[in-house]
């Protein structure tokens, strides 16, 4: 039976309007073209495909597989819509319900070709309409940002009248209304009912919007509590890892969540050389045992750089682009691992990740904008290990001297203390003398803990002389601007530990640590310089085994493969994927061999089987099928009823009964027809040739009897 174009064109009708709103709201056009692309493809269908278990399971999988795939690759920017989207999901459910009309289009459904057209249509217009923030503008299709902005309450509205009249149009057409018996005043009464319809849904809508803006205050402020509900909730439930912030209090030793899981693994790092320092945060002013960033500056934007095509992430640059880089990092951070920059090593030259923008504060913070956490970041730098941030070239006078005037005399006397620190002629030579007296006067201890109303850095240093990374970074910080020496407190994570397969590398949250950076003012550049003992540098290292070391390599793989997916890289993707199939085949070559050899015998062994299992219909009773086919097909037609394979000899009695085209005596001699034919298809016995013929002789009563009405 060939396929009813009307109807597809009818159900492309219904979702259009919806789908053109939806793809305008959301950014989304990959969602419009796939879908017209879908209902091309099903014009040009001739037959449909049969409804059967297996075809509904593959269609439900490929669409829920479009729809993540696609959305990894085209994320949905949520910060436009309000609560009900945050509900609803509308990149998933919605998206599929598209994807789900147009498939529908594909099988003999019916009449619910258009019914799930419009259901998908009333659905989106849900989430279409939950714009919350007309500040925003869309990067995929930018043309249309000021439309939204600025006219949405019109665009929607009409959006929404149009797509609801197409959709009365094409039920109509489809003669889901309620029938007429007969001519007359029913068929009126049909005609005065969608009239009625079609007046009352303006009005209807007119009365919502206006009851709506009358009432627009009480309902922003009902939406903006359950949003901060919401994401209040959201953020209880995510239990995740925040080492160093915007300040750091160095009263504050580690929470206990942090303590008990140092052995946690938060970042992979990719390359041929372990980056070893990846600073996060640069901080300038001290006070009170506060650490803080520079806020009074402002943040100098990266230099950036698109690519065209399906590569979705940007290149951001610190100076000029350079034509080759000496190393190259892909990092991969934990989803539950939370830090608000970017952390990279102090020689970075280029970063490559999915964002808008990435921002560089006075202290050497990489902040960034709108970024995709889940594509990583790849680091591409001309040094390793411990290089500092080499900006800004020359410090103003007054920058990163910054020091507290009641600390003054306590860091005097240090000073003095210190064999000849104040007569050293250069910076260098200062620098070591403190690096000195820190290794020979002082001890590392993680549990150590300050005097309440004492500073903790000149506690630390006059008193106990004794601490962790935070103090001893500290007190060398403030020593050398007490010097006049420009420094900075930097905290961050070492990440040095190769995983056993050698591929990457790996920073636990015992990893974390801080240390300083000063300007050697005659040599007119930034040093690294690390004040704890060497000994107490990185000693968090995981204790590997067969199964954590294939786990976690398992777990960067598939980090790895998002973020390719993220950025576009499909060829990647595919290539990765391939080897990595077949280098885990290799190594269990024994076992796979063994599984095949015995799939191949249980195969054999079945099918030897089979002949003794199978049915054996005669071939009376295959005439008697073919027969009893064609008889039914006319039926049908004359009927005007879709033929179907899954449907009963009795369910297709019963339809041709109410179908009202046929008369009494026709229909007796067709329901004595199928009850006959029942009693010989699935009888136990052979069919004789009389049996046969007799039958053919009920077929000819049956052509007879129509003739003579």
């Amino acid at each position: 039976m060939n396929k009813s174009r009307t109807r597809v064109l009818h159900s492309m009708a219904v979702l259009m309007p919806a789908l053109l709103m939806f793809t305008i709201v959301t950014d989304l056009p990959h969602v419009l073209i796939l879908t017209l692309f879908g209902y091309g493809i099903s014009l040009l269908q001739r037959k449909p495909f049969k409804v059967s278990d297996r075809s509904i399971i593959y269609t439900g999988v490929v669409i829920a597989v479009a729809v993540g795939l696609l959305d990894l690759l085209f994320p949905f920017n949520r910060e436009r819509f309000g609560y009900i989207t945050m509900i609803f999901r509308p990149e998933y459910y919605t998206v599929g319900m598209f994807y789900l009309a147009v498939a529908m289009t594909f099988f003999d459904s019916g009449k619910a070709t258009v019914g799930l057209a419009a259901a998908a249509s009333i659905f989106s217009m849900t989430s279409s309409g939950d714009v919350f923030n007309f500040s925003i503008d869309n990067v995929r299709l930018p043309m249309f940002s000021n439309l939204i902005n600025r006219n949405f309450t019109f665009l929607y509205v009409s959006s929404v009248i149009l797509s609801l009249s197409v959709t009365l149009w094409a039920l109509r057409r489809e003669q889901i209304c309620v029938k007429a018996k007969a001519k007359g005043s029913p068929q009126r009464l049909k005609h005065i009912i969608h009239g009625a319809v079609i007046i009352a849904l303006p009005l209807m809508l007119f009365g919502t919007y206006k009851l709506y803006r009358l009432y627009e205050d009480d309902l922003r402020r009902l939406e903006n509590h359950l949003i901060q509900m919401g994401v209040r909730q959201r953020m209880m439930r995510r239990q995740g890892w925040t080492v160093f912030g915007k300040e750091v209090n160095l009263r504050n030793i580690m929470s206990p969540e942090v303590l008990s899981n140092q052995q946690r693994i938060v970042i992979r790092a990719s390359g041929k050389h372990p980056p070893g320092y990846l600073r996060g945060h640069g901080y300038e002013i001290y006070q009170n045992g506060i650490w803080r960033e520079n806020n009074t500056a402002a943040a100098d934007e990266l230099q950036s750089r698109s690519y065209s095509g399906m590569l979705t992430a940007k290149s951001f640059y610190f100076g000029e682009p350079a034509t080759e880089y000496k190393y190259q990092y892909h990092i991969l951070q934990e989803p539950d691992f939370i830090s608000d920059v970017l952390l990279i090593p102090g020689s970075t030259q280029r970063l490559d990740l999915i964002a808008e923008r990435v921002s560089v504060n006075s202290g050497g913070s990489a902040i960034v904008s709108d970024w995709q956490k889940d594509g990583g970041y790849t680091v591409f730098a001309d040094a390793t290990q411990t290089v500092a941030y080499p900006f800004p070239v020359n410090p103003a006078e007054n920058d990163f001297l910054q020091f507290p005037d009641e600390l003054e005399p306590d860091f005097d006397k240090v000073i003095d203390e210190i064999p000849g620190l104040r007569e050293a002629k250069t910076d260098a030579a200062r620098f070591q003398l403190i690096l000195k007296f820190f290794n020979t006067a002082f001890s590392y201890d993680l549990n150590w803990q300050g005097v309440a109303g004492a500073d903790p850095v000149a506690f630390f240093l006059c008193e106990v002389r004794r601490g962790h990374c935070e103090l001893y970074a500290s007190a060398m910080t403030l020593l050398l601007r007490r010097l006049k020496i420009p420094a900075r407190y930097v905290t961050g994570f070492i990440c040095a530990e190769p995983h056993p397969l050698g591929k990457y590398f790996v920073a636990r949250l015992g990893n974390a640590h801080a240390w300083l950076e000063a300007y050697d003012r005659q040599q007119k550049k930034w040093l690294h310089l690390e004040p704890t003992p060497a000994s107490e540098i990185d000693v968090v290292r995981g204790d590997w085994n067969a199964f954590s070391s294939g786990n976690d390599a398992f777990k960067r793989w598939r980090q790895q493969l998002l973020a390719d997916l993220r950025r576009g890289l499909f060829a990647k993707v595919i290539t990765d994927v391939t080897l990595s199939l077949l280098r885990f085949i290799w190594q269990n070559i024994v076992i796979f061999t063994i599984v095949i050899a015995g799939t191949l015998w249980w195969l054999r062994s079945k099918r030897k089987k089979i002949p003794q299992r199978r049915l054996n219909i005669s071939a009376a009773k295959l005439k008697l099928g073919r027969s009893y086919n064609r008889q039914v097909k006319a039926w049908e037609k004359r009927a005007g009823i879709s033929a179907s394979a899954s449907r009963t000899s009795t369910e297709t009695l019963i339809l041709l009964k109410n179908s009202g085209v046929f008369f009494e005596t026709e229909i007796k001699a067709i329901e004595q027809f199928i009850k006959r034919w029942q009693r010989l298809r699935f009888g136990t016995r052979d069919i004789s040739q009389e049996e046969l013929k007799s039958l053919e002789t009920e077929l000819h009563k049956c052509r007879d009897k129509r003739r003579q009405q």
